[in-house]
């Protein structure tokens, strides 16, 4: 099958066309895991203060 170079540079652009929205799509991945990691952090930080202002039991295994 030979293609024209017209259509050679049109399935370039389609391609590029996909790489483009494939990248915008791992970007917004990211976007989502870093907010995700932000929210986890927050979390973290308050069952720690909340350990700590809990009075302390020694650890005592059943």
């Amino acid at each position: 099958m030979d293609l024209t170079l017209g259509e050679v540079k049109s399935e370039l652009g389609s391609i590029r066309g996909h790489l483009i929205a494939t990248e915008g799509d791992v970007k917004n991945i990211y976007g989502v895991l870093a907010r995700q990691d932000e929210r986890l952090e927050h979390i973290e930080r308050r069952l720690e203060l909340r350990e700590l202002a809990e009075a302390q039991r020694p650890y005592e295994p059943k």
